[in-house]
């Protein structure tokens, strides 16, 4: 996500962010992953500590999750694929999972 900083301090990435989650929640998405700023996102509720348990070809303070069903990423080690144009190829024996629109 961005915003031309022509734009930025006037709440238009947050509006953003809030409605991005309100629509996968309604879609029934149970976590979210981002990569983005550390100290950006953890108002919103994401965590570094949360993504601590994922395996995925990025870490550290910005690579983050946040649960929207409770519980989803307590006590599990989970693999994080990215498309493509990330350029971090997943394993070929990896499975992709996405959120389903009910």
């Amino acid at each position: 996500m961005a915003v031309r900083p022509d734009r930025q301090r006037e709440g238009i990435g947050s509006s953003l962010v809030r409605d991005g989650l309100a629509a996968l929640r309604s879609q029934g998405c149970e976590a979210v992953i981002v990569l983005g700023h550390p100290s950006y996102y953890p108002r919103f509720g994401f965590s570094a500590a949360m993504a601590e348990k994922l395996t995925a070809p990025f870490s550290g303070e910005a690579f983050m999750a946040l649960e929207l069903a409770p519980g989803i990423l307590a006590g599990r080690a989970r693999l994080v694929i990215y498309p493509d144009v990330f350029g971090a190829a997943a394993p070929k024996d990896a499975v992709s999972a996405s959120c389903s629109r009910h």
